[in-house]
């Protein structure tokens, strides 16, 4: 059985990461010119308590990602990984992702409601929405297929 690893666009990964380096190096540059030439930096702290709170985001939004191998799903979204092992599936749903109004592909177990942030798409704006919402269907359909012929090897 072929894994399952569906990753943003590359442009989606670049992003949010060079603009998260880009300020935290912004930070550190400003933190060190200021401390080279004898500047207050009264506001340091806090400035680099919002450099590592970008950092983090945009490693977090750059890592988005669902990974499904014969024995689990490894869903990397906004603020959690989680792993699912594949007999706990019951199914999947079209619904609200982590974040925003985005709308996506969830993992429906006994014990939660699992969003992919990773295949999350946005239900406005006409034809586009109908071809997003076509464009999850058909994720949600594969996905369970899949699982289904995962679990039929075990």
């Amino acid at each position: 059985m072929q894994p399952i690893v569906v990753r943003r666009p590359l442009v989606a990964i670049v992003v949010p990461a060079l603009s998260a380096g880009s300020f935290v190096l912004y930070v550190a540059f400003g933190l060190a010119w200021a401390l080279a030439h004898g500047e207050d930096i009264g506001g340091g702290s806090a400035a680099i308590v919002m450099a590592a709170a970008a950092g983090a985001l945009g490693y977090r939004l750059a890592t988005l990602s669902l990974r499904a191998d014969g024995q689990k799903l490894v869903i990397h979204n906004c603020w959690r990984t989680r792993r699912v092992p594949i007999a706990q599936v019951e199914g999947f749903d079209l619904g609200k992702a982590t974040a925003g109004s985005l709308w996506t592909v969830r993992v429906l177990t006994s014990r939660a409601i699992i969003p992919i942030d990773v295949i999350g798409v946005s239900r406005f704006f006409g034809r586009v929405a109908a071809r997003n919402m076509e464009k999850l269907e058909r994720q949600q359909r594969d996905l369970a297929s899949w699982v289904a012929a995962a679990k039929s090897r075990t």
